[in-house]
Order: structure tokens, then C-alpha cells, then sequence
């Protein structure tokens, strides 16, 4: 009797366990895309209290950053003609240096550390180098745009990101 109870109460913690909802959205994969070209991730973007974040790395280095880690101040440093961002494993914001000006951009949260990649919300990361950003709620998509004339034809904004 002791042992069927221990396993029906390990089942019932492991099977409540799932119950739990987190703040990170988890049906429906994201996509991103720059140009028109969609983006691929080796850890994909996420909706995290209501905000798109995306892999820092894969979006810089497809706009043409040159993109290095230093692991000694755990930052992400990237620079594209002659702008230069620092964005800080646990810093709610990104150093920018552009035009010979030095600013800080908020995330409004952290960033997240997953599966060792750092994810930060797409917006003032894109808008940082001078892109152009949209959210289609239907496709769940990003859309990223280096010319600022590009068409936001089917583009719903109900969405912070």
C-alpha cells in the first residue's frame, strides 16, 4: 500500500508539474524575417511577457555585422559602418555608439540567457543599425527592412516587440 501510494503521488507531481504556465509563450514557432529572407536560429525567438526576443548573434551577423563575445565583461559587441553596440548578458539595456554619439537603449527587461545564446527584444536592437521593424500577429512573423520604403502590406502592430 505505501509503494502505490508513493507512485501515484510521484505520477500526480510529475503530471502537475506541465500544468504550470510560464511568462514564454510556447505554441507556434516565430519567424523573422530580413529583407524577405527568412532567418533561421539554432535557438528560435520567443514571446516573453509580451515581447519578441530573438538570438543576437544570427540577427547581426545577417544584417552584416561583424559580431565577437567578450567574456571578460560577458558582452555582445557588434559595429556595422560605424555603428557599435554593447548589449550585457544581464543589463536591461544596449550601449550604442553611432555618428560620433554614445546612448543607451532600453530593452525594458533583461536579457535571456538560453541554451547559451543571449536573446534581447528585436526592436531597439534593429532600429540601433536602421532597420525598419513590423509584426504580422497572423503569421506570428518579424519583419525586418534595411530601406525604410519597403511595403508593410498584411502588417498588424498589436504587439510590443
Amino acid at each position: 500500500m505505501r509503494r502505490a501510494t508513493a507512485f501515484f503521488l510521484t505520477v500526480f507531481i510529475f503530471v502537475c508539474s506541465f500544468a504550470f504556465v510560464s511568462d514564454v509563450e510556447a505554441y507556434d514557432t516565430l519567424s523573422v524575417y530580413l529583407d524577405g529572407n527568412q532567418l533561421y536560429f539554432d535557438v528560435p525567438p520567443c514571446v516573453i511577457n509580451n515581447t519578441t526576443l530573438v538570438p543576437v548573434r544570427t540577427v547581426l551577423e545577417a544584417m552584416g555585422a561583424i559580431v565577437s563575445w567578450d567574456a571578460g565583461m560577458h558582452m555582445t559587441v557588434a559595429s556595422k559602418n560605424g555603428t557599435v553596440v554593447w548589449i550585457g548578458e544581464n543589463i536591461p539595456a544596449m550601449s550604442v555608439e553611432k555618428n560620433g554619439y554614445s546612448y543607451k537603449l532600453n530593452f525594458g527587461m533583461n536579457p535571456y540567457v538560453i541554451n547559451g545564446r543571449i536573446l534581447v527584444p528585436i526592436r531597439p536592437l534593429a532600429e540601433a543599425f536602421g532597420l525598419s521593424v513590423s509584426w504580422n500577429s497572423y503569421s506570428r512573423s518579424v519583419y525586418l527592412y534595411s530601406f525604410p520604403d519597403q511595403s508593410y502590406a498584411n502588417v498588424v502592430y498589436n504587439q510590443s516587440y
